[in-house]
């Protein structure tokens, strides 16, 4: 291999130097887009997967996605108060509450730098997967971006600034060469003419001689010929040629062949009628008006079917090439020797429609017709004949001798000098030519020496700076995954996350905790009637589920001598003291008591001994030495039910006792004051708020409350209340009994909720409006804890006592002072309206009225005073009420005798107050309802 390569490519004809630096050069610039390519394809790559990763990090993470973080981990405040979402617990968006001292100082380390200790969730797994993607997107968007800049874009301007100059530099180089060449041939045929006119010069006299002599001859024989006609066969005309005078067939025209004259003729014709032609602008002296370019003889050659012939564009181009070469064709350009497909005009040659028209039996018929003339012609039409040709031949005969005579005495010297002037010129040119052709190739061989070697580094380079590019993402992308599997591995899999996950899902989803009911969803949510109203007993209307001050209390009870009567115990429902006597007459051990009260709700017990109890009411008929009223005989069915509950197992029994208290429509502590009681505790105010609302409910609910509170107390060892159900003084000094660490723990297992289908105690006690939590309801176990601790106190039980007592002595004191009167002040009516109200109401209607309440009362006489309802929670209609079918009307005066024909006149649908009299004040005034319908015509 030589060093030298401005001496490596050079040849004799320089056409196969300039190939080789062509090919060099081109191989060279393929391995540039070649290696373009390349790269290009990396950075496409890694660019789609960009976009690819994009995509879906967002696609797979969108705002309604479900492994978004729960409503509660992110606190939405209204008026600097949390939003709670519908059916959620209300301590859950504070998630500290519910374990306020075991998890206080993290939640507030939590709330100043949520970095230090995040919480971990399924969504913090998913996530980390997504911001991987997000990662991985932005880095790979980053590596595209430098490839593109620090390798593409380096090739791409050197293709740029190289390729269209070693292109034009080697066109250049081969117009040098083809000129060169044709200067050549130039040369050539100018000395060919010169040699030419050398040997015309020196022949020129002798030749001329020569033909004038012979022409003298030819003359001498037509002028004898006019004078003596001798008859003879007649002279044969000359004959048309044909074109297989001109061509040898079978006739080769590019790829196929033609084997006759007739072939020929109807390919030709077919070629000329087919392809479309257009008129010069200029019409050329010598050239035909029609041209057509090669574009349209392609498309018809395309068109027709010529067997062995495939229409690829090599082909047409060399069929172009043999109609041009065999004269069919002529070129708009002088000096276009070339046929190609595209771009280059011709016009059919006079050949080509020669043999399109030539008609080979007329020329043959001509043949035979001159060869058999009829007759030999007259005399006189002979001579006349002759001498005419003659006259002719001769006139021509001299333009010719004229012409040749002008042709033949050329100026030879003359021309030799142009010739030799035209030699001269050429070859000058010649020499220039053959310099700018040694020239270019040695520039274009330096030149593209230079580039070689700078495009042998550029690739080295590029390949090299992307192998690095990629090295540095790899170890990046490898640290990542390194990153992200170390986490999740000492981090994020453990099992305390998958309890929290599990927690938060719960609480999340959970629709609240159990809330019986047996009342259709529709009148839950519409708030009508009570939740359980149904009766065990249709036939005696009883109702095992009445709300507490609905229910036969102590006082009204028969057996009065085994119950003292207690101001504190007297408005206790008496199934309620029952029940609870018959657990503590068990006499069972305190901690299997405890078990029992902490332990959860088993439905199937509750119900199979629901079950046996409605099938004994209404079984069980109702002997006839009972008192025939509601009272009595409700009392001997609660006896009976009593005495089936002393049969069961202190665990079935607490059970019971549990379902029943949760059962009833209403709990001891009213609905109604729920949500004020919660208030209470959220704004962390005193006990003494409680007591206010407490003091309002029932006095039923109030006692029955403040007795199963002392069975509990009684049950967990806690200080119970001195001398309760035994006397009515508690004493004045009220004194601070257990401390607060051993409520608390009796709280925690009261309240439990740990274990399944558990329940807390305070929800027996204490629930909110079915009407409100139709769909579930999630109780705030922070304040029912510090409630129950309330509750427990002994210091506020004694309160509740002595609020009961003198509520209870109000009452009766009442009672006493509306039976020394006698009866319920009633002011007095006018006579004309007593009249008119006893004439309206029958013994029956006012019997009802007497006994309206009797269902819903403890015994069938007037209703109880409204001291004995005080706050009572009651429930009302859906409104508005639907419109009678008909509309009363109350005339604006009484018509008597008038001519109207209307009178005023008592009326079976009038209304009496006195059916409905109330007690709600000592001086009730019943109104009068006058109401008159329109009589019928």
């Amino acid at each position: 291999m030589t060093d030298n390569n401005n001496n490596s490519y050079w040849s004799c004809d320089y056409k196969s130097g300039i190939n080789s630096l062509k090919q060099q050069s081109f191989k060279s610039l393929q391995q540039l887009h070649e290696t373009r390519k390349l790269v290009y394809n990396y950075m496409n790559y890694y660019h789609s997967n960009s976009q690819y990763l994009n995509k879906y990090s967002i696609d797979m993470f969108p705002i309604e996605s479900i492994f978004f973080p729960y409503t509660t981990t992110t606190t939405t405040t209204t008026n600097n108060r949390p939003r709670i979402p519908s059916g959620s617990f209300r301590n859950y968006q504070q998630v500290t509450h519910t374990a306020a001292k075991d998890t206080a100082p993290a939640a507030d380390a939590a709330t100043k730098d949520t970095t230090d200790t995040p919480v971990v969730t399924l969504e913090t797994g998913y996530t980390k997967y997504i911001d991987q993607m997000a990662w991985e997107s932005r880095l790979l968007l980053q590596l595209a971006s430098t490839i593109d800049k620090d390798v593409l874009e380096d090739l791409k301007l050197y293709l740029k600034h190289h390729e269209p100059k070693i292109h034009q530099e080697f066109n250049r180089l081969e117009e040098i060469y083809d000129d060169y060449i044709e200067c050549h041939n130039k040369l050539q045929k100018i000395k060919l003419k010169y040699e030419e006119q050398v040997r015309l010069q020196e022949f020129n006299n002798s030749n001329i001689a020569i033909k004038i002599d012979n022409q003298d001859d030819d003359n001498d024989v037509l002028s004898s010929a006019d004078t003596s006609y001798v008859e003879e066969e007649p002279i044969p005309e000359p004959k048309e040629p044909s074109p297989e005078s001109v061509f040898n067939f079978p006739l080769p025209i590019g790829p196929i062949k033609i084997n006759n004259n007739e072939e020929l003729k109807q390919f030709i014709s077919q070629l000329i009628n087919q392809t479309p032609t257009i008129k010069r602008k200029i019409p050329l002296p010598g050239y035909r008006n029609e041209t057509f370019s090669s574009d349209s003889l392609c498309k018809v050659l395309s068109k027709l079917r010529i067997s062995g012939f495939t229409p690829s564009r090599a082909n047409l181009e060399r069929f172009g090439q043999a109609l041009l070469d065999l004269k069919f064709l002529v070129s708009t350009s002088f000096l276009n020797k070339k046929f190609k497909s595209e771009g280059v005009w011709f016009e059919w040659s006079d050949l080509a429609f020669f043999v399109s028209e030539f008609n080979n039996d007329n020329s043959e018929a001509l043949e035979v017709i001159t060869s058999r003339g009829s007759g030999t012609p007259s005399m006189e039409t002979t001579t006349k004949f002759i001498n005419e040709v003659a006259e002719t031949t001769k006139r021509f005969e001299g333009m010719f001798t004229s012409m040749k005579s002008t042709i033949l005495k050329s100026n030879h010297a003359e021309q030799m000098i142009d010739l030799e002037e035209k030699y001269k010129f050429e070859y000058l040119e010649l020499q220039e030519l053959k310099y700018l052709l040694e020239n270019g190739i040695s520039s274009i061989i330096q030149y593209l020496e230079r580039f070689e070697k700078v495009k042998i580094e550029l690739i080295y380079r590029s390949l090299s700076r992307l192998s690095e590019i990629l090295d540095r993402y790899m170890k990046q992308q490898s640290k990542r995954i390194t990153d992200l599997s170390t986490d999740f591995l000492t981090r994020i899999n453990h099992s305390k996350n998958y309890k929290y996950d599990f927690d938060c899902q719960v609480d999340n989803f959970a629709t609240g905790i159990y809330f019986p009911s047996i009342a259709s969803p529709e009148s839950i949510k519409k708030g009508g009637g009570d939740v359980n109203s149904s009766f065990q007993n249709l036939k005696y209307k009883f109702n095992l589920y009445k709300d507490f001050p609905l229910q036969l209390q102590l006082n009204s009870s028969t057996t009065t001598e085994e119950h003292p009567d207690l101001l504190s115990t007297s408005s206790i429902p008496y199934f309620l003291f029952e029940i609870i006597k018959i657990i503590e007459g068990k006499q069972p051990d305190l901690e299997s008591l405890q078990s029992h009260w902490t332990s959860p709700l088993n439905y199937q017990t509750s119900w199979k001994i629901k079950q046996d109890i409605t099938l004994l009411l209404a079984d069980t008929p109702i002997p006839s030495d009972v008192e025939i009223s509601e009272s009595g005989i409700h009392q001997e069915l609660l006896l009976r039910v009593l005495d089936y509950l002393q049969g069961l197992e202190i665990a079935d029994l607490i059970q019971f006792f549990r379902d029943w208290i949760l059962e009833i429509s209403d709990s001891m502590i009213s609905f109604i004051i729920y949500d004020s009681i919660i208030q209470i505790y959220e704004k962390q105010e005193g006990f003494d708020g409680v007591m206010k609302h407490l003091s309002s409910i029932p006095r039923s609910n109030l006692s029955s409350l403040i007795y199963l509170l002392e069975h509990i107390a009684k049950v967990f060892q806690i200080d119970q209340i001195p001398n309760y159900s035994v006397s009515d003084e508690f004493g004045t000094d009220i004194q601070a009994g257990d401390d607060d660490e051993k409520i608390g723990e009796v709280v925690k297992k009261l309240n439990s909720m740990d274990m399944l289908n558990a329940i807390p105690f305070v929800h027996l006690i204490m629930r909110p409006s079915t009407a409100k939590h139709s769909e579930g309801f999630k109780p705030p176990l922070d304040i029912y804890d510090r409630l129950l601790v309330d509750l427990l106190k002994v210091e506020n039980r004694i309160r509740l006592c002595q609020v009961l007592v003198g509520l209870e002595q109000k009452c009766r004191l009442r009672k006493q002072n509306e039976k020394r009167d006698g009866a319920i002040a009633v002011r007095k009516l006018s006579n004309s309206r007593v009249d008119a109200i006893d004439s309206l109401t029958t013994p029956e209607k006012q019997r009802s009225g007497s006994t309206s309440n009797g269902g819903n009362g403890n015994n069938l006489s007037v209703r109880p005073t409204s001291e004995e309802f005080t706050l009572r929670p009651f429930r009302t209609k859906a409104t508005p009420q639907p419109s009678p079918h008909g509309s009363p009307r109350t005339p604006a005066a009484a018509v008597i005798g008038g001519s109207s024909g209307l009178e005023r006149c008592p009326s079976p649908l009038k209304l009496s107050s006195s059916t409905s009299t109330s007690t709600s004040t000592n001086n009730f005034v019943a109104p009068m309802i006058d109401i008159e319908f329109e009589k019928e015509k």
